[in-house]
């Protein structure tokens, strides 16, 4: 008879403790992840981390004086076969061929010489009124906005050698850095304010 209520007693002690101990763990505070360090936090030795959302920016290509970074379309051996852009247009494509290629012009215009405007790239011809322009009239200048590469002088100096002419053209009033490459000349236009940065860039063939 003893036993059987010693038995009784026992269960019931664990029935209560095990009530007891589910009703704290429902009240109880969650505990905060082990090791983790609040953005802009210093850790325990010292270091702020990165914070995770922080976005990279990936540097354009040109923008910086590193040789190690492509530009697939300027080099010498692309260059020299006339072409300033990562197409097959370059000098001597005609006029037709180039409509061919990019549509209609967004404009023609006269700047010191005939062309036909695309975007940041404008193609010249030899005439001198936009109505005189035959279909096999070659291209013989193109000229090509590269703001948004970032380009330095510096960039130019290391991938086609020292500057052989700069200054200010008279014509335009532009100031001009040139550079030979083979049969072509290379014309690198510097921002005004920071002579170091090239935002436009012209080929042409080497005056003979």
């Amino acid at each position: 008879m003893k036993k059987s209520v010693w038995m009784m007693a026992a269960v019931l002690i664990i029935g209560v403790g095990s009530a007891l101990l589910y009703r704290y763990n429902q009240h109880a505070p969650e505990a905060a992840p082990v090791n983790t360090v609040s953005n802009g936090q210093q850790n325990e030795t010292g270091d702020t981390p990165v914070k995770q959302n922080e976005a990279v920016q990936d540097k354009k290509s040109g923008s910086a004086d590193n040789p190690a970074i492509p530009l697939p379309w300027l080099t010498r051996e692309h260059l020299a076969q006339g072409r300033l852009d990562d197409t097959e247009i370059g000098i001597g494509t005609t006029a037709a061929e180039l409509r061919a290629a990019l549509g209609q012009p967004d404009r023609i215009d006269n700047y010191e010489g005939i062309y036909y405007g695309y975007q940041d790239a404008a193609f010249f011809f030899p005439r001198s009124t936009a109505d005189e322009i035959k279909d096999d009239d070659p291209v013989v200048k193109i000229v090509l906005n590269v703001q948004e590469h970032q380009l330095t002088r510096a960039f130019l100096n290391q991938r086609f050698g020292p500057s052989v002419d700069e200054g200010l053209m008279e014509s335009t009033g532009d100031y001009l850095i040139f550079y030979n490459v083979g049969s072509y000349t290379l014309g690198a236009s510097p921002d005004e304010q920071n002579k170091n940065r090239i935002i436009g860039l012209e080929l042409s063939p080497k005056e003979k």
